[in-house]
């Protein structure tokens, strides 16, 4: 496409496509940055197990990490159902401490916990705060990829 102003020419043979291109590519590896930043870290597993697909303009972000879910939206009285948490099979539920499991609770000789239920997590809404993050970085993004793309 060529665009005459005041009879200079402006000639942005395929740019468009490489501006979108490289707009979706650098915003999309930001985000996904953004991301393992605000996502907790505890092993870190949770952290790690971030992936990104990207198929033209559509850019797909998973997390193999079974309990991703349950971190950002919480469990129990936090989460989705809003109910406590009660054991599926047996009468107690049972917990083996971890580094951040502490507590005035009943020790077996074996170190671990016993309870009949637990209220659950708060969720940590880490994915909202993100998506926040990148919204704020967008003319950011965007400029640094016009520089790039129509910089002659």
């Amino acid at each position: 496409m060529i665009i005459k102003v005041n009879s200079t020419e402006i000639n942005f043979d395929g740019s468009i496509d490489k501006f979108k291109d490289l707009f979706f590519h650098v915003g999309g590896l930001e985000f996904l940055g953004i991301l393992k930043k605000n996502t907790p870290k505890d092993t870190g597993h949770l952290h790690s197990a971030w992936h990104m697909e990207q198929k033209g303009n559509k850019i797909r972000y998973t997390n193999s990490a079974k309990y991703a879910g349950w971190v950002n939206e919480g469990t129990g009285i936090y989460g989705v159902k809003r109910k406590r948490i009660t054991p599926k099979n047996g009468k107690v539920l049972v917990f083996s401490p971890g580094k951040k499991f502490s507590g005035k609770y009943g020790k077996t000789s074996n170190g671990k916990y016993f309870f009949k239920n637990v209220k659950g997590q708060k969720g940590q809404h880490y994915v909202e705060k993100s998506t926040k993050k990148i919204e704020q970085r967008i003319p950011t993004i965007m400029q640094n990829v016009v520089n790039l793309t129509f910089k002659k």
